[in-house]
């Protein structure tokens, strides 16, 4: 993994959380790792339902590459956009950073100083830290393949962004461009995105109707979570016994409906569990909230039974 390989607090900060299921949806995005190994670029659009868990399956997919030694960057794109360019931004941050102190020499066999000077403030540009001046849009997004193909050109890469459906049409230009130029890379490509309306707005729909006409692009849609992955949240995340999870997990996935937000939300006001600490009085309070936890998961159990089973 390169010493400039790095993903935001937010990234490394949920992967702490638990995360269960979704078997055969990493077993698939392993499949894209190991082809993009191989020297063929691989694009996988992760969608569905907001909620639906693919933040999270992006941050376990981060830590799991991050594991095996691959150099793994990530973008966020927020809701109120900062910059044009997102999810780009924090990728192409730390790519021009590597470029600009000489750990990371770029693709295109650039050795001259004002060469190397005008790459990096194309990716200031990008980044938005610099106005574009004289520079056409061309010239941005070349300079961000150039820096992509000298990453992967080390080893192979993974771009992982997250809240695309946000993105708007000058990053969904940017992650066109970067697609069609790059398929002989090592690089998996990993976008998540809603599949669900308002957020399906026309040019997400446009530039991913074409770009799935490419070799390699292909679509991830999270269904639910099932019953059983329900079940393993409560044993692992709030320490519930695997016989009261059981009992509860089948009236959690119907009130949720699977969707992994709402699961989490309702176990939490239902089994709040303390984070790890190391001092006396943290790991008591961690003992007392799971004996209430149980108990009012114990609670609620019964009172679901007796109202199952009253007569009607």
């Amino acid at each position: 993994m390169s010493s400039w390989s790095t993903g935001s607090r937010r990234w490394s900060d949920a992967a702490q959380s638990c995360f269960v299921g979704r078997r055969a949806e990493r077993g698939q995005l392993q499949e894209a790792w190991a082809a993009a190994r191989r020297g063929t670029r691989q694009v996988r659009f992760v969608g569905g339902e907001p909620g639906a868990g693919k933040s999270r399956l992006l941050v376990q997919l981060a830590a799991e590459l991050t594991a095996q030694g691959a150099t793994v960057l990530t973008g966020t794109c927020p809701s109120t956009l900062a910059s044009p360019y997102e999810p780009f931004v924090a990728p192409v941050v730390t790519l021009r950073t590597a470029i600009a102190d000489g750990s990371l020499a770029p693709a295109d066999g650039q050795t001259d100083r004002s060469d190397l000077a005008r790459t990096v403030a194309l990716l200031d540009t990008v980044a938005g830290e610099r106005p574009a001046g004289r520079a056409s849009r061309r010239d941005l997004l070349d300079a961000v393949v150039t820096a992509v193909r000298s990453a992967a050109a080390i080893g192979p890469l993974a771009l992982l962004l997250d809240d695309a459906h946000w993105a708007g049409e000058t990053a969904w230009e940017l992650l066109s461009f970067l697609v069609e130029q790059t398929a002989d890379l090592q690089l998996l490509l990993v976008v998540a995105q809603r599949t669900t309306g308002p957020d399906r707005v026309g040019h997400v729909l446009d530039h991913v109707a074409r770009l799935y006409r490419l070799d390699g692009v292909r679509r991830i849609d999270l269904p639910p979570l099932a019953t059983d992955d329900v079940e393993e949240y409560l044993v692992r995340e709030s320490q519930v016994p695997p016989t009261l999870a059981r009992a509860v997990a089948p009236d959690v996935h119907d009130r949720t409906g699977g969707n992994a937000y709402f699961v989490r939300e309702l176990v939490q006001t239902l089994a709040p569990a303390a984070r790890p600490d190391s001092s006396t009085r943290t790991v008591a309070r961690r003992r007392r909230c799971r004996t209430r936890s149980r108990r009012a998961l114990a609670r609620w159990t019964r009172a679901r039974v007796r109202r199952s089973s009253s007569p009607r």
